[in-house]
């Protein structure tokens, strides 16, 4: 605070400005590369590795329900990738993107540690204390875990103007 009391204003803000943008730049980045990896993984036939992963389902067909599922939602985690790349690249506007991450990050979060909660207060997972953990994380704590990084991210992105 001394050093920064000490340089003229337009200094102090523009220097703030300049690590903040950087900050913002970063979040959507993340977020490009997190949204357009789980597009590609659940369009592709690399869905069945996460089907098996996460769920503990075989291979599916391409037909099977589970598969078509996956498929949507990568879709809709690819438009997502879309957005942030558009804001990244100043087509669209950074904030607003980056309140929608929060937002978006926030809902996939208590979906995903719902999941997990009810997964183990229903005894499906393991009573190895050793494998639980794999599977609390496998049933929804995972992406719960992810989606509450990738949320803060965004927050840290929109700067103090956040909490005003």
């Amino acid at each position: 605070l001394v050093a920064a009391a000490a340089k003229p204003p337009l200094a102090v803000i523009t220097s703030y400005a300049a690590a903040n943008y950087n900050l913002q730049q970063f979040a959507l980045a993340t977020n490009v590369a997190a949204e357009l990896a789980n597009g590609v993984v659940y369009i592709t036939p690399l869905r069945n590795f996460v089907i098996k992963a996460l769920f503990g389902i075989g291979a599916q067909d391409f037909f099977s329900p589970v598969s078509g599922a996956l498929m949507y939602l990568g879709g809709l985690h690819a438009a997502v990738a879309v957005q942030c790349l558009l804001a990244f690249l100043g087509l669209r506007h950074a904030r607003e993107t980056l309140a929608f991450m929060c937002v978006l990050h926030a809902f996939q979060a208590a979906v995903g540690l719902f999941r997990a909660v009810k997964t183990r207060n229903a005894g499906k997972l393991s009573d190895d204390m050793e494998n639980e953990l794999d599977a609390f994380m496998g049933a929804g704590g995972g992406p719960a875990a992810g989606a509450v990084v990738l949320g803060l991210l965004s927050a840290c992105g929109l700067g103090p103007t956040l909490w005003l």
